[in-house]
């Protein structure tokens, strides 16, 4: 997990417990943040995931990592997804060329966007994804209590103790509301 230095101590026990490290790093700099745990941690390819998006499918990011790795991309993420469940899998050598080739605060703060930005640097892939998880016009991210009312509800009515996967997330999207 890597946050910054504030947030840290309230996160390692929880981390520790389910066998994950935390890494602090740069308040103001995210991009550097991600650098440097990565440089710490050895990787060599980064699976971005954000905090406020509690649905992301970890069959999403197993089906989009060998997406990635078998076509040497340097930055991919499914199309078509549900807002919120979706992750980046980045390289981590495109990360630290964007971190020595940006001094754009924007994207310091949003560690991708310097990709994005240069499509002729890198080799960025959207695919679209399968058709049992294609849900565009739905949004499961945490930014607003209208977000955390149905986030409490989709929880409440498919959680069963493990995690709930996208088939059954998008059907209930799709028929349930």
């Amino acid at each position: 997990m890597v946050t910054e230095p504030g947030s840290a101590p309230a996160l390692e026990p929880l981390s520790a417990a389910e066998g994950f490290a935390v890494f602090a790093g740069p308040e103001e700099d995210v991009l550097e943040r991600f650098c440097l745990a990565a440089r710490h941690f050895r990787v060599g390819r980064v699976v971005r995931a954000t905090g406020d998006n509690p649905l992301v499918s970890a069959r999403q990011v197993e089906a989009l990592l060998g997406l990635h790795r078998a076509a040497g991309w340097d930055l991919s993420h499914f199309l078509g997804l549900p807002l919120g469940t979706g992750v980046e899998v980045v390289e981590t050598e495109a990360l630290e060329a964007a971190n020595r080739a940006s001094s754009d605060a924007y994207e310091h703060e949003h560690i991708t966007t310097f990709l994005y930005r240069h499509p002729e640097r890198f080799r960025i892939a959207e695919p679209p994804c399968p058709e049992p998880w294609r849900c565009p016009e739905a949004r499961v991210t945490l930014d607003t209590r209208e977000d955390y009312e149905l986030l409490q509800r989709i929880f409440r009515e498919l959680y069963r103790g493990e995690p709930i996967e996208l088939e059954a997330l998008v059907a209930w999207l799709r028929g349930a509301r």
